[in-house]
């Protein structure tokens, strides 16, 4: 077996090593990034559901105010109907500017994870390809010192 055919088994070997070692990496990346998603998507779920509990709450209290108003009398009927209407229509407008406020902080949280996982996998991958192609220059290095070596004992005999 010729030298040439020594190096390039070596070299091949270094590769199936260089190959395996960056198949682990992309997938411990990818494991990484998918639980930050899914860190930021479950704040976000609790987020909205505990707004949800708040409306219950804050529907619950409009209809004990109707019910105290109603109780008073048939004849105030008509001032009711058009103070519940009101009421109806301002406490609908606080729940969504509420809900509405709740849910954008939780959706910008949400964006904010998932953008910082995106950065983080896009540092690690650049420091993975510079890491592999510093391997991969180091065994052409070595090659290319060699069969230059091999060359000039060549030249000089």
């Amino acid at each position: 077996m010729c030298i040439r055919d020594r190096c390039f088994i070596i070299w091949r070997s270094a590769m199936s090593v260089h190959c395996r070692i960056n198949s682990k990496l992309s997938t411990a990346l990818s494991r990484r990034v998918r639980v930050g998603i899914t860190a930021a998507w479950g704040a976000w779920v609790g987020v909205f559901r505990y707004g949800r509990s708040h409306e219950t709450l804050i529907r619950r209290g409009i209809m004990k105010m109707v019910a105290s108003q109603l109780a008073r009398g048939f004849g105030k009927w008509r001032e009711v109907v058009r103070n519940t209407r009101e009421s109806r229509r301002a406490m609908a407008g606080v729940v969504r500017r509420w809900l509405n406020r709740h849910l954008s902080s939780a959706w910008n949280r949400w964006r904010a994870e998932a953008l910082a996982g995106s950065d983080k996998k896009r540092r690690l991958a650049g420091a993975i390809c510079r890491w592999r192609h510093q391997s991969l220059n180091a065994g052409w290095n070595k090659w290319r010192e060699y069969w230059g070596e091999q060359v000039q004992g060549r030249m000089l005999v």
